[in-house]
């Protein structure tokens, strides 16, 4: 090692005690020692993979996902591989290469789940701090969001101290990413995706110090924040990904899943119903919007692997400028799309509320009828004071001292 100030380097010395504490070189070497140690686990054991298992690193998580078309299994067989066995074996012999180099599984972190088709609410483990079940975790993040707005209550009730716009880069940067986490790598339903950007206007209207009565619209909102809704932030985030893992090696475990997919689309087992909401639909839907740029290259929706390969030409183009440009002409699409359904959502509250104004104004009036059908034929209505009942009461033709009394009954009674 050896020191660095400014241009100046220090001459080499040798230590024995590790990098310092916070040092940006020991997480890179603790994921090389790591990478060595799970290479040689590969290497040492009998137990061979199928095409489909893959495993995945980051920092000191380890995931191993086996691939396994039945849960039925005999294990007679001594090299059976399914995902039992599979589980059973790494239990076993990786804690011991770990010990080999003075590493220490943890078994108590250790998780195990079984995917399977019709199983989604039931999966309750995380992976890089995302819950697989969509459901919670869009609760769980709304959850996160209205936390963090409570702790920075003192921050939005200056609101004539701080200035909005100081207000608004606090939220952004305090509040707003705990929506937007891993967004690109969740398959949220439309309804999901719109619960959290229902979170996201709440949190900017308080940022902004709009409180009832004072109301501002939906797009109003946005462009006086100068924000996007989280399904056109998303949309980005998914599109920036897409093309990183095109762009990646051959035997990167996302690459490989993504051509099996489209692979074995063919002669996957059909249901009924309509097809699931996943990252792989999600980018057939978007991807009608994109035109490539590129000559000899013809676009349009993610659904087979052909296509699914003339997007990877794109984003391995020389021009690194293509791919930007894609995604923004996806993003642009699906941020008109938003708007579009936005304004006819304020078209329909618009004339939802006239019509339910109109109705409260008919009430009223033909309650101010029958009032003065009622006065003028001699009747009084009395009303109960429990369960809003009324009584009638027939009485004869008032007088003119009775009249006035009436009158001054009714005029205390609207004061």
């Amino acid at each position: 090692m050896r020191v660095k100030i400014g241009r100046e380097n220090g001459n080499y010395f040798g230590t024995t005690i590790g990098v310092p504490q916070g040092d940006a070189l020991s997480p890179v070497l603790f994921i090389i020692y790591l990478e060595h140690i799970m290479r040689e686990q590969e290497r040492t054991s009998h137990f061979r993979k199928n095409s489909r298992d893959f495993v995945i690193q980051y920092a000191d998580d380890t995931t191993f996902a086996f691939h396994q078309p039945s849960l039925v299994s005999d294990h007679r067989d001594e090299e059976c591989r399914c995902a039992k066995c599979a589980t059973e074996h790494i239990q076993q012999t990786l804690p011991v290469t770990m010990a080999d180099y003075k590493m220490i599984m943890n078994q108590g972190k250790t998780e195990f789940e079984t995917l399977e088709r019709g199983r989604q609410e039931d999966i309750q483990i995380k992976f890089l701090g995302t819950k697989l079940n969509v459901s919670e975790e869009v609760k769980a993040r709304k959850m996160r969001a209205s936390r963090a707005m409570r702790v920075m209550r003192s921050i939005w009730s200056k609101h004539g101290v701080i200035g909005e716009k100081l207000r608004v880069r606090l939220y952004r940067a305090c509040v707003e990413p705990h929506l937007l986490y891993n967004t690109a790598t969740i398959p949220a339903t439309d309804r999901e995706i719109e619960a959290l950007n229902k979170e996201h206007r709440r949190g900017l209207r308080i940022a902004i110090a709009v409180f009832y009565p004072s109301t501002i619209g939906n797009l109003a909102l946005y462009e006086r924040t100068e924000t996007e809704p989280i399904t056109v932030r998303a949309t980005k985030m998914r599109w920036e990904l897409f093309g990183k893992i095109l762009r990646g090696r051959k035997d990167d475990a996302a690459l490989r899943v993504m051509k099996e997919y489209y692979v074995d689309k063919l002669e996957r087992e059909k249901y009924r119903g309509g097809p699931k909401t996943s990252i792989a639909t999600m980018l057939q839907m978007e991807s009608q919007y994109a035109t490539s740029g590129v000559r000899s290259i013809e676009l349009g929706p993610v659904n087979t692997l052909l296509m699914l390969n003339r997007f990877q030409r794109v984003a391995k183009h020389r021009n690194a400028d293509k791919w930007k440009e894609l995604t923004a002409e996806v993003v642009e699409a699906v941020l008109t799309r938003w708007k579009q359904r936005e304004e006819t959502r304020h078209i329909k509250r618009k004339a939802a509320r006239e019509q339910r104004e109109a109705q409260q104004d008919e009430i009223r009036d033909e309650a101010r009828r029958r009032e003065v059908s009622m006065e003028s034929e001699g009747v009084w209505q009395l009303r109960a004071g429990q369960g809003g009942r009324s009584t009638h009461i027939q009485a004869p033709a008032a007088s003119a001292e009775g009249t006035q009394r009436r009158i001054h009954f009714e005029d205390e009674r609207q004061r």
